[in-house]
């Protein structure tokens, strides 16, 4: 541009910019702002102090006028660099609460787990090798004998869902629903809490005779008492019995399980009183042992873990060895010999969310990682575009003694100002959707909760986040401006750069596009499984009448005639019971003996008691011989069904009528005989092997009810709307008064869904990152495009102006958009074989290598790129000649 042109168009420029600020009213207000920083930045480096600070002050000064000059390109790297963070930063919210977290307690580190922290629920019966968790005589016991802690707690492996009345009066039925924990009575002087209101419990009162006494969460404090300071001294019903709040846990505290946050704190010795009809607190004259504690040790200073473990193990085997005393066989005695009690680090407190979410979790993270990569390179191409369009003002500066130093830090300032903006973005939009993570993990039928609360980890991961992806798209355009010659008038190249930054992108793409096309397909194929059943239009729900002080031969008489009469209200075809339920979360297993068998392994079997009616009632085909009738109550060998998968593996070619099998309980054996076979049903789990052995007993029987507590009914109704809970909870209170009380009313199906969590995770996330990814591409491919055919406009008008028909033009510009595609199609194909492998124990009966997937997601990104290049290439194909010419000459 000659000079007198240049001048004219400075004047036209600082004239426009004159006007636009007037108009919006900030000109003066800038210069102020710009001004008093300036003062200050010059002052110190006159006094000869901070020289960087003004350095720094001075590149700052000009980004932001650089910014204000291109909103449109600042709005769009915000934007998306808020999307990659905001992602990143979420996700990374919910693998610090389900992973990496430690417990809100003072010194967490010092704290040792006596048991498996997976371990979730309540164990009846005997165990082997590493144990999962400690009955209330063992937790005494290494309590009061060990040489390794200053306090050791207990708290129950599962929470107690109840509604508990804040008013003695009212009806328990109208209170609120309450997460109870049973925690040993130095439970928060171990942990070294202090209470948010009154005291906690006193040891000196850890008696059965105690005062019922609880302490309540801050949250439950907050949500059902509105923060009331005079809630200490208040009245809480649980069941039958009136407790009085001594306490209030401290803010932010939610138990030592992650996924469980308990409202209500009771201590161990009133079990009883939440969870009447058995004794948890002491062991029976057999075998047997109800586990259902998982302990948390203080250690004192100057011991370790592994000293920690050999003196509980110590004090661990003499409680072993009293109860193989008790065991009916050798070959019990030696098993029970084998227990041994695992002790490892306590500070991130239990969680059986760990085994089931940790590998979704981190595959999730790996692949958001890769979403924030395909976001650095989106806005390197951006950069590397405007960097481009800056030459001749870099070739200035450079022609008067700016060093290219002096430059590159000015792009990095640029670049990390971006950064620091998208990274502010997307914090606040990761809080907005950390709620929505937890909620896929955490479902309404899970029974699971989390606890997110304010933790700087992930403030500081998102400020290492901002630093790492301002210096990486920021490198992009400072290495093309360190290796490129520039001068005053530079011609229009090709930029190779923004190509490959493309098919990078593309390649990303299909990485993430893959893995969500595998993920789906996966998830398609665990809805395909064949349950023996129909789900559809089965309900069911769950009655405890042996908490309710019924004991198990009048319960079960109860469940009865619940069944009886459900299965006569309107809408009802028909109602049936069992112990464990469909989809449940509940499994029994124990060693058998086949008559006849002489297999390689020791005989085993999942196990369930049913009501007689049972198979009909779910539709469960009976292959051979009959369902229980009331007659096998009487008979001398305790009937059993199994399914098809049991004689498959122990009978195979023998009629399995007749059959005898000995079950071996904890306190004994058991001889029974086969009297029906049905056809293999899935009950618990969609990826249950259907080979898997399984036998079924009369819930009726004498041995059924030795352990029955309550009872999971099965009702199937002519629609979803055709039995609702209140209608189910007035029939139950009709027909066995308010002893009993109806939990977890459910459809089938809704509690399959419940069960496919992880997979659930990972479909919608995947999903939602291959989306994001798509766009990116397209982004990416539209923005390259768009500036090529800005930068090519004279070549492309001689072309026209030779006879180039618009046609022509427009296949040109697409051919070079399809063979970035194809490129970034075959790297990120190669790449995705890599990744299908790492997560191929995750599919459900799907090869990693699935070419559906592969095809599925190639195809996608074709279309995409199709489309992002079509306006480029209509635009070439609508540029006028003659102007372009004049241009190209000047």
């Amino acid at each position: 541009m000659k000079p007198a042109n240049w001048k004219q168009t400075q004047e036209e420029i600082a004239h426009h910019l004159e006007l636009e600020a007037r108009k919006r009213g900030d000109r003066q207000r800038a210069e102020a702002a710009f001004g008093g920083v300036d003062r200050v930045l010059e002052e110190c480096r006159d006094q000869g102090r901070l020289t960087w600070l003004y350095d720094i002050g001075r590149d700052l000064k000009f980004g932001l006028r650089r910014l204000r000059r291109t909103p449109m390109f600042a709005l769009t790297a915000v934007a998306t660099l808020a999307l990659g963070i905001g992602a990143n930063t979420a996700l990374f919210t919910l693998v610090n609460a389900v992973l990496l977290r430690p417990l809100p307690v003072p010194h967490p580190e010092q704290l040792v787990m006596l048991g498996n922290p997976d371990f979730n629920g309540f164990e009846v019966g005997t165990a082997d090798h590493d144990v999962d968790g400690l009955a209330y005589t063992q937790y005494w016991r290494l309590r009061n004998q060990n040489q390794v802690f200053s306090g050791v707690l207990a708290a129950a492996a599962e929470e107690a869902t109840i509604r508990v009345p804040t008013t003695p009066g009212a009806d328990p039925e109208t209170g609120p629903i309450a997460a109870i924990e049973m925690v040993s009575a130095n439970y928060f002087d171990v942990l070294e809490l202090r209470p948010e209101r009154g005291r906690f419990f006193d040891p000196a009162e850890d008696t059965p005779a105690a005062m019922p006494q609880v302490v309540i969460s801050d949250g439950f404090w907050r949500s059902q008492y509105h923060g009331d300071a005079g809630v200490v001294g208040r009245a809480l019903r649980i069941r039958r019995q009136v407790f009085t709040i001594v306490g209030v846990a401290p803010s932010g505290f939610a138990g030592t399980s992650v996924g469980q946050v308990p409202d209500v704190y009771v201590p161990l010795q009133l079990q009883q009183l939440v969870l009447p009809g058995r004794d948890y607190l002491h062991d029976p004259p057999n075998p047997r042992r109800s586990v259902w504690l998982l302990g948390l040790g203080r250690l004192r200073p100057g011991v370790t873990v592994a000293q920690a473990s050999a003196n509980c193990n110590l004090i661990f085997s003499e409680s072993v060895r009293e109860q193989a005393a008790q065991a009916v066989t050798a070959q019990q005695r030696a098993s029970l010999l084998t227990q041994r009690l695992p002790v490892g680090a306590g500070g991130r407190g239990a969680s059986s969310l760990r085994t089931q979410f940790a590998k979704p979790l981190w595959i999730l993270f790996a692949l958001v990682g890769i979403v924030l990569l395909a976001v650095a390179v989106n806005l390197g191409g951006m950069l590397l575009a405007q960097a481009a369009s800056r030459e001749r003002e870099f070739a200035m500066r450079l022609a008067l003694g700016a060093k290219r130093s002096r430059l590159l830090r000015q792009l990095l300032t640029e670049s990390l100002m971006l950064a620091a903006a998208g990274g502010v973005a997307g914090f606040f939009l990761a809080r907005l959707g950390e709620r929505a993570l937890v909620s896929l993990v955490a479902t309404p039928g899970s029974g699971l909760s989390l606890a997110l609360g304010n933790d700087p980890r992930v403030l500081g991961f998102t400020a290492v986040l901002c630093l790492l992806v301002g210096i990486g798209f920021g490198m992009t355009p400072a290495l093309r401006l360190a290796r490129t010659q520039l001068t005053v008038k530079t011609e229009h190249r090709r930029v190779p750069a923004a190509n490959a930054l493309v098919v990078a992108q593309v390649a990303l793409s299909i990485v993430l596009v893959t893995g969500a096309a595998l993920f789906v397909r996966s998830l398609d194929q665990l809805h395909q499984v064949k349950l023996g059943y129909n789900p559809a239009n089965l309900m069911t729900f769950n009655v405890n009448a042996v908490s309710g002080g019924a004991s198990p031969a009048v319960a079960v008489d109860m469940y009865q005639r619940i069944a009886d009469a459900v299965g006569r209200l309107p809408g009802v075809h028909g109602a049936t019971f069992s112990e464990n339920g469909l989809f449940s979360g509940r499994e029994s297993n124990d060693e058998l003996t086949v008559e006849g068998y002489t297999g390689p392994e020791s005989p085993s079997s999942q196990m369930d008691k049913v009501a007689p009616g049972y198979f009909a009632e779910l539709g469960i085909p009976v292959l051979l011989g009959r369902e229980f009738t009331s007659t096998d109550r009487s008979r001398p060998v305790m009937p059993i069904i199994v399914d098809q998968a049991f004689v498959n593996h122990y009978f195979q070619h023998r009629n399995p009528l007749g059959q005898r099998v000995v079950v071996h309980f904890s306190d004994g054996p058991l001889p029974t005989e086969v009297v029906g076979v049905t056809a293999v049903a899935h009950q618990q789990s969609l990826r249950e092997k259907p080979n898997v052995p399984r036998l079924y007993f009369d819930i009726f029987s004498p041995r059924s009810l030795a352990d029955l507590l309550d009872a999971n009914f099965e009702v199937r109704v002519a629609g979803p709307a055709s039995l609702d809970r209140a209608m189910v909870r007035q029939t139950v209170a009709q027909v066995v008064g308010p002893v009993a009380r109806v939990n977890d009313f459910s459809s089938v199906e809704a509690a399959i869904e419940s069960t496919l969590g992880p997979d659930l995770l990972l479909v919608k996330l995947t999903g939602f990152f291959g989306v994001l990814a798509l766009g990116l591409a397209a982004m990416g491919l539209y923005a390259m495009l768009s500036y090529a055919v800005a930068r090519r406009r004279g070549e492309i008008g001689i072309r026209m102006a030779l006879g180039a028909r618009a046609a022509t033009v427009r296949m040109m510009v697409l051919r070079e958009a399809m063979t970035l595609v194809v490129f970034g199609v075959a790297i990120g194909a190669a790449i995705s074989l890599i990744e299908s492998r790492a997560i191929a124990s995750l599919l459900y009966d799907l090869s990693p290598d699935d070419p559906t997937s592969l095809a599925a997601a190639a195809l996608l990104l074709a279309v995409v790129g199709l489309f992002a290049a079509y306006l480029p290439a209509r635009q070439a194909s609508r540029v006028d000649p003659l102007p372009s010419l004049r241009e190209s000459a000047q």
